[in-house]
């Protein structure tokens, strides 16, 4: 993982995870997971947290799914990014070149929550109207009660959650 943060004045500095590191800091680590908690820079700083799963003989015996062996999740480090005073200069943060931070009117903005929100509604919603209008068209009748409850079930959609993208597709095409 790359994480690259900007400040004003044109200085970047990057946190690299993969390159010139030590392949396997903690014994018995197969996976390791990272946090970085944007919200966190409301308490002045922003950190990345580490996270790994060890695998031990002691763990053979209890099992998840399949009857596989369940690796334990562990405390690994935690990374300071930015401090308080390089938070009054931060201008913007990218994580594996996805910009997940960026100051907007002089607030910074977590644009990992736009970014979901502007997917879902000019992605996600527009492809399962689509997609179910084009089951409804090949199971059956237009309009069917039936057809519809179908084609949300093959979709993976509930009728619940169709219904809402329904009205909210709806009130987009007035707005177009």
């Amino acid at each position: 993982m790359l994480i690259k943060t900007f400040y004003d004045k044109g200085l970047v500095v990057a946190f690299d995870t993969d390159h010139m590191t030590e392949s396997l800091p903690q014994k018995g680590n197969l996976l390791t997971n990272y946090e970085l908690d944007l919200a966190g820079i409301e308490s002045g700083a922003l950190w990345l947290k580490t996270f790994y799963y060890e695998t031990s003989e002691e763990y053979r015996n209890a099992t998840g799914p399949g009857g596989l062996p369940v690796a334990r999740r562990r405390d690994g480090w935690c990374f300071l990014i930015a401090d308080s005073d390089d938070l009054q200069r931060l201008e913007r943060v990218t994580v594996d070149g996805d910009t997940v931070a960026a100051r907007v009117s002089g607030e910074l903005v977590y644009l990992t929550s736009v970014d979901h929100h502007y997917e879902v509604a000019e992605e996600v919603n527009p492809h399962i109207a689509t997609a179910h209008s084009h089951l409804v068209s090949s199971i059956g009748t237009q309009g069917s009660a039936q057809a519809s409850k179908e084609a949300c079930r093959q979709l993976g959609v509930s009728e619940l959650a169709y219904k809402e993208v329904a009205r909210l597709e709806r009130i987009a095409a007035k707005e177009r």
